[in-house]
């Protein structure tokens, strides 16, 4: 079955909502799962909440309901139920791409930050997904949709540190929960979590001509040893315990900014230095 693309919202507050679905392959992650720190970020590395197709044209039907942002001067929280359908694609038990019935996605999606201090921010979200095959083959009627954890979060802590100039110390993990490794058969990936911690530091020298950028990161602090869901019957093992160093001079001359750099310029350049 397929449906045209339809995408309404209905907020229950008067500012404007943060998140709304729309009928594309993305359904939005928990809190806007990769929660973005200075520099770097506490990525989610799982799979999207809801697999990209791959191949052919999925049509999608999309409603949501959003509350918020609910806003202040030092914190906000948001809310949005939503509820998605698409054309359902899966390997059969012929091991044959197929599309047949539809993949649903009703969720609740939560999502909030806090600046505690001058220099200490706090932010978080999570999202529950009960997703399912419906109008499917008998086989697979019911079943929950491949790659699509029922509950997904994730946290971050940002400290600005007032005596250095410039420094920064962030810490972040995630948790995704477990998931089905394909429509078949009833092996589940397991549940993962990861922590990431990173201390950027970002200075300028001669007024605003010459900035200078170094960065420490270690990603997944204590080492667990996870599985991701990279499509039907596709998994890869989640990165080990490894820190990195990136460093950077930075150019910049009237709104054009160049670039030295060791690792990563992109990331380093991405923006002017404050």
């Amino acid at each position: 079955m397929h449906h045209p693309a339809v995408r309404y919202g209905l907020s229950l507050a008067q500012c404007r909502p943060s998140r709304a679905l729309s009928a594309t392959s993305h359904v939005p992650m928990a809190g806007g799962l990769a929660l973005a720190i200075a520099a770097t970020a506490v990525q989610a590395r799982a799979a999207e909440a809801v697999p990209a197709p791959a191949r052919g044209t999925v049509q999608t039907l999309s409603y949501s309901i959003p509350a918020g942002p609910l806003e202040q001067s030092h914190w906000m929280t948001s809310a949005a139920l939503f509820h998605l359908q698409r054309t359902a694609e899966y390997v059969n038990t012929a091991n044959y791409d197929a599309q047949d019935g539809e993949t649903r996605y009703p969720g609740l999606d939560l999502s909030g930050r806090d600046d505690v201090t001058p220099g200490l921010s706090l932010s978080g979200g999570a999202m529950w997904l009960d997703a399912k095959y419906k109008q499917a083959a008998a086989a697979m009627e019911g079943k929950a949709v491949t790659g699509a954890p029922r509950f997904q979060a994730a946290a971050a802590v940002r400290y600005r540190v007032p005596q250095g100039a410039g420094l920064t110390l962030n810490a972040g993990g995630r948790d995704v929960g477990r998931c089905k490794l394909n429509a078949t058969t009833d092996l589940d990936l397991p549940s993962y979590y990861s922590v990431d911690v990173d201390a950027p530091y970002r200075t300028r020298m001669g007024g605003k001509d010459v900035g200078f950028n170094a960065q420490i990161q270690i990603q997944n602090l204590t080492d667990n040893r996870y599985w991701v869901y990279n499509g039907a019957n596709y998994i890869f093992a989640g990165s080990a315990a490894h820190a990195r160093s990136e460093r950077a001079w930075r150019f910049d001359r009237g709104g054009a900014a160049g670039c030295l750099a060791r690792r990563c310029p992109a990331i380093l350049c991405a923006a002017p230095v404050a």
